[in-house]
């Protein structure tokens, strides 16, 4: 669970971003975030900002380096370097001081990024530490994908119980159909009205 994550490490906020390519490039798909309690105000700022499209376009910077699989680590924003300019402002308005961004893959592909950053005071991670948490994302992202492949199975099952029992359905009329044409044709008589 990120909570627990971000506590056992001392990160005020933890973050899992599910990520998609598209046309544009690489996208935020879904954000798993954790951020304590205190954090009430910042959470409902953040709310408002997620219904912007155009906000993810502040996190290019994070994209490009996810896409090469290379890790984001700074002690203060100052160390964020000049083309991640929109992403330093993203950070200054919730306050944060230190971060760490690792990427994630499944199968050898992107499918997201861990993020871990501070508010309180400024925190280098240890280098020893980043293997272990991108191996905590993968278990995180692959746990992910089993419930969203759980979930489209289930609609897939659905569709193929709404499939069959229209089926049966249309089966049952066909043979009422049947029945009845096969009682008419017990009849006996040779006119034109019958026939």
């Amino acid at each position: 669970d990120l909570g627990r994550l971000g506590e056992l490490l001392g990160a005020d906020r933890c973050a899992f971003h599910r990520v998609a390519k598209g046309k544009d490039g690489v996208r935020i798909d879904e954000a798993y975030i954790w951020w304590p309690s205190e954090d009430d105000a910042q959470i409902s700022k953040l709310h408002d900002f997620l219904k912007d499209p155009k906000f993810f376009d502040n996190f290019e910077y994070y994209f490009h380096k996810w896409s090469r699989n290379e890790i984001v680590q700074f002690y203060c924003l100052e160390e964020l370097p000049k083309e991640a300019e929109k992403l330093r402002w993203v950070y200054e308005k919730f306050g944060t001081k230190s971060g760490l961004s690792i990427p994630v893959s499944v199968g050898g592909t992107t499918v997201g990024a861990l993020l871990l950053s501070t508010v309180h005071g400024h925190r280098r991670w240890p280098e020893e530490l980043i293997p272990r948490l991108r191996l905590f994302g993968e278990v995180f992202a692959n746990a992910l994908m089993r419930k969203q492949n759980e979930e489209s199975l289930k609609t897939a099952l659905a569709e193929v119980k709404q499939l069959k029992e229209r089926l049966e359905a249309d089966y049952a009329f066909l043979n009422e159909e049947l029945q009845l044409e096969h009682e008419f044709g017990d009849i006996v008589g040779k006119s034109d009205v019958l026939r």
